[in-house]
């Protein structure tokens, strides 16, 4: 949706198409294996914090072919790329994904306390569910100002929204249902 018109600094790398210095991957240890997904973010983090640059390149090319075709299977894709979420938390200075995350939490909360007043006190309830789109609108703007298309803006949003409730089913579900081997490791 968006790429660099020839090349660029980066601060992560995308696994589907990368390459890197033997030296370097053995320095920072390869990828971790634990990870279920995000490693090539996590391996991002560490080549940068070693001062290795990432280097976004149009010379680089690759073909993704599983990319979903409905809401639904888009949902599920999302969740499953969310399930290392909790192990690299923290990795990066700034998890921006993660962080607009968590401002989604809290703007759900607001918007859940939004549409009781408003069924409480008899008054319209957009207020709330303005407050619940928030988040996606404003992610899917900072999109189409890093590049992607202003005619994609309405489908962004939707997708954004999905984005978030895959992410947030999927921290929630970490944190009020562990797996059963990480309760036995507890005990």
């Amino acid at each position: 949706y968006r790429r660099p018109i020839d090349e660029r600094v980066t601060p992560y790398l995308v696994a589907a198409n990368f390459a890197v210095r033997r030296d370097a991957f053995i320095k920072v240890d390869g990828f971790r294996e634990e990870l279920v997904t995000d490693e090539d973010t996590e391996i991002g983090t560490r080549l940068t914090h070693e001062e290795y640059q990432i280097i976004d390149s149009m010379r680089v090319k690759a073909v993704h072919h599983d990319n979903p075709h409905t809401l639904a299977a888009f949902y599920r894709k999302e969740k499953w790329h969310a399930t290392s979420i909790l192990q690299t938390a923290g990795a990066q200075k700034l998890d921006k994904p993660m962080a607009m995350t968590v401002v989604f939490w809290v703007t759900l909360v607001l918007a859940i306390t939004a549409l009781a007043a408003g069924t409480v006190y008899d008054q319209p309830i957009w207020w709330g569910v303005f407050i619940i789109l928030l988040v996606p609108v404003l992610t899917a703007l900072y999109r189409v100002a890093q590049g992607a298309r202003i005619s994609s803006f309405l489908q962004l949003c939707v997708l954004y929204l999905i984005f978030y409730i895959a992410r947030s089913a999927v921290v929630f579900g970490k944190v009020f249902r562990p797996r059963r081997s990480e309760v036995q490791r507890c005990l």
